[in-house]
């Protein structure tokens, strides 16, 4: 079922109509196509202190560290069909409309976040609907408003920015008119084979358009469109020296010129890279949310607010959708070649924001849902070599079966994870809090990766001697409020001093104090 279940077109719904990405929309029940036509839109920065309408030039130009309002005047537009069911020429023009979008940056606080749902209704003349847009997840509708030219800087608006000498900005986005850029720190380590990046010298005006080496066509037009967005921008709104001449320069992985480097004080090739990689990248890495409920368990995929269903989308899923899910979280990653079951981490007493919960009930309810998503990650690699067998086949001359080996699906650990895995999301930003809770618990390895065949054996064991339940860490998968359940009985006896019929008649606190002293507690 989940190989089989595709993510479908996203498709904004306002007033009762069927508006797709914001450009058109072919209703297959009314044999319809309607077309979306932008009138204008306004943008306003709002915060606690009021709103300010932003000039055209400086509209595309949003931050992480706050709110806004987006008005978009718009109309549809229906054409029906003929009986023989060919484009009727006769189109049915509707009304004007108005929706408002309240964008809120990553970073922005919960006051300004709040004001900017208050200001939408405040702007609100026309009584058109309301749509709250989280940075990172825009619907296409909202993208396709700045037809490629929306920038996302680092910061707020109104601070005095840093006088830097480099930029540099992810290319986000999967068609040309949804393209976008999200400054992030200037890294080499954020460069990634199937993506773009764009990095300016502020001081010279040359803007480097990099191009991974399996970044595919629909991947690079974005990324060229978007560029050529950045040197159509105000020297103001980005930080351009007066002595700069924009032009844009193109570097392709593997071959880039030395200016290109002195970005990263002349560093090279400090990323994980695909270069010398065989392998095709025409796919698009699937994500899902494992979760144990109480009569079942669940997987839900993870997608991308602005995903084409028409081309593959390289780097889909953020890194917040794992790590800002309530922990220890499960996910299964399917990237093409490789298939991870990435595991979270039990959050400690210290950590913010995190319920603490590790009770042996918790453990052994995670336990529980660890096994089940390691044996569906087992099933899923089968079904997927089955899969991929049956489509070589359909495609041979002959028509003779075909054997695809299954993928050995390997588990990750949060704060642990290897380049290979971390390559598969734009932008990875390591948590020291969560590597600190790993290292203290001294079960994993930086980069680490494990077998899922062999993780889940390790779960399933029934039997361990005194010796392995006494050392620290336990071993992985066991109860750690009834270790005595793991010893033979010879053991069971020698280290408690009574059999199993004996201990269990006992009260609770003497079987305690017994298993304290046996070290078993």
């Amino acid at each position: 079922m989940m190989l089989e279940e595709l993510p479908l077109e996203p498709d904004l719904i306002l007033e009762m109509s069927h508006l797709g990405r914001g450009v058109e929309y072919y209703d297959e029940e009314e044999r319809r196509l309607l077309s979306i036509s932008t009138n204008d839109f306004k943008v306003w920065h709002v915060s606690e202190y009021g709103k300010v309408l932003m000039s055209e030039t400086s509209r595309c130009h949003l931050f992480t560290g706050d709110s806004y309002v987006v008005r978009w005047y718009y109309h549809v537009t229906a054409t029906g069909r003929t009986l023989k069911g060919e484009p009727s020429k006769h189109n049915v023009t509707g009304r004007s409309r108005v929706a408002y979008f309240f964008w809120q940056g990553r970073d922005s606080s919960v006051s300004d976040k709040g004001v900017s749902a208050l200001m939408t209704v405040e702007l609100d003349e026309e009584r058109g609907p309301h749509i709250r847009v989280s940075m990172g997840s825009e619907p296409p509708a909202f993208l396709n408003l700045f037809k490629g030219g929306l920038i996302v800087h680092q910061g707020h608006q109104d601070e005095e920015h840093e006088n830097k000498d480099w930029r540099m900005f992810m290319v986000r986005g999967e068609l040309e008119n949804e393209g976008h850029l999200v400054e992030i720190d200037v890294n080499s380590q954020h460069l990634r084979s199937r993506g773009c990046l764009v990095l300016a010298n502020l001081n010279t005006g040359v803007i480097h358009l990099w191009l991974g080496a399996k970044a595919l066509k629909g991947t690079r037009d974005v990324g060229n469109t978007t560029a050529q967005k950045l040197m159509e921008t105000p020297d103001s709104s980005i930080g351009w020296k007066s002595s700069a001449t924009k032009k844009i320069k193109k570097q392709y992985e593997g071959a880039e010129s030395r200016d290109f480097w002195e970005a990263f004080g002349g560093s090279k090739n400090n990323h994980f890279s695909l270069l010398d990689d065989e392998h095709s990248y025409d796919w698009t890495p699937r994500i899902w949310h494992l979760e144990a409920k109480h009569d079942s368990f669940q997987a839900t995929e993870i997608t991308c607010s602005y995903r084409a269903t028409s081309t593959p989308n390289p780097l889909p899923v953020l890194q917040s959708e794992l790590y800002s899910a309530k922990q220890p979280a499960l996910f299964m990653v399917d990237s093409g070649h490789r298939v991870w079951v990435w595991q979270g981490w039990w959050p400690d007493e210290s950590s913010d924001g995190d319920e603490f919960s590790a009770t042996g009930s918790a453990v052994l309810r995670f336990n529980f849902a660890r096994r089940a998503a390691l044996q569906t990650a087992l099933n899923y690699c089968q079904l997927k070599a089955k899969s991929q067998a049956k489509s070589l086949a359909a495609k041979s001359y002959k028509k003779t079966e075909v054997e695809v080996a299954a993928i050995e699906p390997q588990l990750v650990v949060a704060g642990m994870e290897p380049s290979e895995f971390t390559n598969v999301f734009p932008i990875w930003t390591p948590r020291p809090d969560v590597i600190a809770i790993q290292e203290k618990e001294g079960r994993w390895m930086p980069g680490g990766q494990y077998l899922v065949d062999d993780i889940l054996a390790q779960l399933s064991r029934t039997r361990y001697s005194l010796a392995e339940l006494t050392i620290k860490p336990l071993p992985d998968g066991v109860d750690p409020l009834h270790l005595e359940v793991y010893l033979s009985p010879e053991e069971f006896t020698e280290a408690l001093g009574m059999n199993q019929d004996e201990f269990y008649s006992l009260q609770n606190w003497k079987q305690t104090e017994i298993k304290k002293k046996a070290k078993l507690f």
